[in-house]
């Protein structure tokens, strides 16, 4: 088989004018103005939309790991670029709130619980609560799903995983 084969090579672009597509319906956030709102459009954007960014509510130390994963995974913002990036990134999209308005009701549909807020903060930045809400796993399958995530970027800490697991397993566990 022909790495570059004409197949290949069709399925390739085509693959990449569909993720074109899509990733240009998932612009509709405008971001705010700043030091750091071009380095977001040049760099971060190069992956994902800035939904992304937006759904994140994370302190500069959670910023600062984010950043420098996105590094590791092939960004390339510079070390020059970070301080500004990331005092952009705080600045608009800390704990305190959602600079686009573009978040919605994160809560929706969670029970109360210590692991409610962990959901709120670390799994909805790429998820919606209905995907979670939906799925009923036992307690080692949630455990096997929430190291899957934190493998994937997911920012969930060592202390974090177990008040975690144990929310999920309690509240969306098998029926």
């Amino acid at each position: 088989m022909t790495l570059f084969s004409v197949k290949n090579t069709t399925w390739f672009f085509a693959t990449m004018m569909v993720a074109s597509v899509a990733f240009a319906f998932g612009q509709d956030v405008v971001l705010p103005d700043g030091d750091g709102k071009k380095i977001v459009e040049d760099k971060c954007t190069v992956c994902h939309d800035l939904t992304y960014i937006t759904k994140q509510h994370l302190n500069k130390d959670e910023w600062t790991d984010m950043v420098k994963v996105m590094v590791a995974s092939g960004a390339t913002v510079t070390d020059d670029e970070m301080p500004t990036l990331i005092n952009y990134l705080v600045k608009n999209w800390g704990p305190g709130g959602d600079a686009s308005g573009a978040g919605g009701d994160k809560s929706s549909g969670l029970p109360a619980g210590d692991g409610k807020k962990i959901i709120e903060e670390k799994c909805t930045v790429c998820h919606d609560t209905d995907l979670i809400v939906a799925k009923r796993q036992s307690k080692d399958e949630w455990t096997d799903t929430v190291k899957i995530m934190v493998a994937s970027g997911a920012m969930v800490t060592d202390a974090e995983m177990p008040v975690l697991v144990d929310y999920l397993a309690k509240n969306f566990g098998p029926q």
